[in-house]
């Protein structure tokens, strides 16, 4: 299960690296200081930032969720299908459907995702 949840996290942490806008990082925080931190670290701390900022909460949709940054043209829809990127010209969707190593996975059930601030999950369990 562990796997699932980090794959989730990941591709949230994915989305809100990409969305944070670049005038937090530019007054507050020259770019050059973040880029030389490792990248899961870069998207801690983008996320923590995220967490303060109104405009990058998820909002409800007849129980999904949408993420938006117009400044960057990009969107994020979280449903129990999984995580759709839309962009200018690109689409982009993830969908867990199970865990495990090689051939032997174990299928996953669909699930609701919750939204707390600028962070979406997707409990299975743990």
């Amino acid at each position: 299960m562990k796997s699932a949840k980090l794959t989730c996290i990941i591709s949230v942490a994915l989305f809100t690296l990409v969305t944070i806008p670049t005038c937090i990082t530019a007054q507050q925080y020259p770019a050059d200081d973040l880029s030389s931190l490792p990248l899961d670290a870069q998207a801690s701390v983008f996320a923590a930032l995220g967490r303060d900022i109104p405009e990058y909460r998820a909002q409800a949709r007849n129980g999904d969720f949408r993420a938006e940054n117009p400044q960057n043209n990009l969107a994020a829809e979280f449903t129990s299908q999984g995580v759709a990127v839309r962009g200018e010209s690109v689409f982009w969707k993830m969908t867990l459907r199970g865990y495990g190593y090689g051939i032997v996975l174990t299928p996953l059930q669909a699930v609701v995702p919750r939204a707390k601030l600028n962070r979406i999950e997707y409990r299975r369990g743990c």
